[in-house]
């Protein structure tokens, strides 16, 4: 590799940059010791792996000025997903592999309140462990660029949950709150406008949406000024 082409050739680190940069390579060293294939094999294959390794500590602890690329539409962790099931007006198909949010009472063939659903499945536990597995994303076999086809129909799943103004503000502010916690200042928000619908299923306007993502700033930057 052209080492003038690297981004951070010619900075001058420090003794403590010296020290820690040595034993990061010495770690990243031992781990190709013990799995030459780590850094060739395939992503969900070697993903635990990396997940336990210090350096992925080490890097998760550290700051980072920016996160590119984030989907809003994946970023919820699946028991916060789990918990919008619990409101009376979110419903669910099992013919349509479908949550829809309802207020109006005169709900779609097929769809079951999630919280009925509970009453009179074998019991509320096995039914959340249900619904978590069907919303949770495993990597498709084989493997290959086109992942994104294999999961497509988890976004259809999972559409109103997400895109239902309010549950799509708290995702907003967790998500938010999350990369905090992973020293994480800047990120860049993935969102397709025009999606997002409030109690009476009505689109949002743009302003309305902007206005979603400035109330969730004002209230991150009082606890994060930085953010």
């Amino acid at each position: 590799m052209d080492l003038e082409r690297n981004f951070s050739y010619g900075t001058p680190l420090s003794r403590a940059d010296e020290i820690a940069d040595k034993k990061l390579r010495r770690i990243r060293d031992q781990m190709l010791t013990d799995d030459p294939t780590l850094i060739t094999g395939t992503h969900y294959d070697k993903l635990e792996a990396l997940k336990k390794s210090p350096i992925y500590e080490g890097l998760k602890m550290m700051p980072k000025p920016a996160i590119h690329h984030t989907h809003l539409t994946a970023t919820a962790t699946l028991d916060f997903l789990l918990s919008f099931t619990m409101y009376d007006f979110v419903y669910y198909s099992e013919k349509l592999s479908k949550f829809i949010i309802n207020h109006e009472g005169d709900v779609p063939e097929s769809y079951v309140s999630c919280n009925n659903l509970r009453a009179y499945w074998q019991n509320a536990q096995s039914f959340d462990d249900y619904i978590k597995e069907k919303i949770l994303m495993r990597p498709p076999v084989p493997e290959d660029h086109g992942i994104w086809k294999s999961f497509q129909h988890k976004f259809d799943l999972t559409f109103e949950l997400y895109n239902y103004d309010k549950f799509f503000e708290k995702v907003l502010y967790r998500t938010s709150k999350d990369y905090i916690k992973e020293m994480v200042t800047v990120v860049e928000y993935r969102h397709i406008f025009g999606c997002l619908f409030n109690d009476k299923h009505e689109s949002l306007s743009l302003e309305e949406e902007l206005a979603i993502f400035y109330r969730v700033q004002e209230q991150i930057k009082k606890l994060f000024p930085l953010f």
